[in-house]
Order: C-alpha cells, then structure tokens, then sequence
C-alpha cells in the first residue's frame, strides 16, 4: 500500500473506493457514515457514531466504523496517516469535544463531496433555523425549601475507584474532560446499584465516570445498556 501523497486526486479515490466496497458495507456501518456526513461539521464522537448506528458502546463503535475505514483504505490503496483506521477518512479532533466532552472525529470535505456524487444522500441546503422567541423569564425566583436524606460514603472507595480509573471515564473510555482545582482529571463517582436503593458502598459497585456519562447513567435514554457494558467489560463490578 502507498503512504499518503498531497497530490492525489481524493475526491475520485473515494468515490472509486466507496463505489467498489458498497455491497460489502452492512447497515450500521451505512449509518454511521451518512450520518457523520449529515452532523454538525461533519464532526462526531465515536461513541455518538456508535448510537446512530444502534450499536453498544465505545469499543463496538471504534470496531464497526474502523472496519469501514479499512475497507476503503484497502480499496484505494493507501496506508492510513495514523494507527487508527478511521484517520483514512476523517481527521481527529481531541480539543473539538462535543457536548458530553468527547474528542471527534471530523469527515473529509473530500469524503462528503462523494458520497453527494455518488447520491448517496441529497446535496445540503443552507435553510434558515426557526426564529424562537426569547422566554421573558423571572427576575427573581421564588425560594423552594426541600429536605433530602444522603448516605454516608466511604472515602477510601472513592479514592481507589478515581485511582484505578486513572483519569480514564469508566464508560466511554476517553480521557476526564477537565482537570479539577487539586490538578487532578476529574471524574466522578457512581454506584451501580443506587445507595438509595441499597447499594453496596464498594468497589465492586462503582464506577469512575466523566461527567456527562454519568449524568446519561442517570436520565439517558439508554442508561440500562451502558450499566450492561460495564458489568462486562469492568471484571471488579458484581450485581447486586
């Protein structure tokens, strides 16, 4: 296979290679692109790639669309510019970190320009947002007076879970968003099994996630998947 050359023609590469492999491009994969192509910028997170194409996880993601890659690395003949598959068609982006604080991936103009030719999807049309009108809003809030109950938490097993995770969330894989005032990655700590519902303060029922993880554990849509993944993929968690 060549290395990458400055002075190739990629529009007619990716358009030949994308032509050549589309029989053998499955359905999710199909989605992951096109729906690269149709996102804001062009620009996803592998695990936002991995949702729209109903598979589970980070690593299912990165496996899938990786695959995808070689396929059309194969097919034109080229080595990919790093050791990710996924650099033969898009450019990574750690610093552009989408709403859940991930790095993405953005989609070569080269590689959108023949999925158009080929009418693999319609041209993009510059349409105008509707115009929302601005909520007046209140000035000054009414006070609400609520009393909650919290459970005691063990210190020594927040402490072990944030440093066995070392600054990596236990979910989604990617590195803590930020770092906190102590300079240390912050991440936060979650019970698999809820406390409120009498979980177990150990290590064998926390996780170490970043923060929009672990608000999707608590209200996202498909939070039972996510806690399915981590009973698999952590080997320390135990039902309860």
């Amino acid at each position: 296979m060549e290395q990458i050359n400055d002075n190739q023609d990629w529009l007619t590469l990716f358009k030949k290679a994308l032509l050549k492999i589309e029989p053998e491009i499955n359905e999710g994969q199909r989605k992951m692109l096109l729906g690269h192509y149709s996102a804001p910028g062009m620009a996803l997170s592998v695990k936002r790639l991995a949702e729209i194409a109903g598979y589970e996880g980070f690593r299912s993601g990165s496996l899938h669309y990786g695959k995808l890659a070689r396929k059309i690395s194969v097919a034109i003949d080229i080595i990919p510019p790093t050791q990710d598959q996924i650099s033969i068609i898009a450019e990574w982006n750690g610093n552009q970190k989408d709403e859940r604080g991930h790095g993405q991936w953005i989609l070569y103009d080269e590689v959108a320009q023949a999925i158009e030719e080929l009418g693999w999807v319609k041209i993009k049309n510059n349409v105008s947002q509707q115009d929302f009108p601005i909520p007046l809003g209140v000035e000054k809030p009414k006070e609400i007076i609520s009393q909650t109950t919290q459970r005691e938490r063990d210190a020594l097993v927040r402490d072990w879970v944030l440093r066995a995770a070392n600054g990596i969330c236990e979910c989604c894989e990617q590195e803590a968003p930020f770092e906190s005032s102590d300079d240390l990655p912050y991440l936060e700590v979650h019970h698999i099994r809820h406390l409120a519902n009498d979980g177990s303060d150990t290590v064998s029922n926390a996780v170490a996630l970043c923060p929009n993880c672990h608000r999707e554990l608590h209200h996202g849509k498909h939070k039972d998947e996510l806690v399915e993944n981590l009973y698999v993929c952590i080997p320390r968690l135990k039902r309860e």
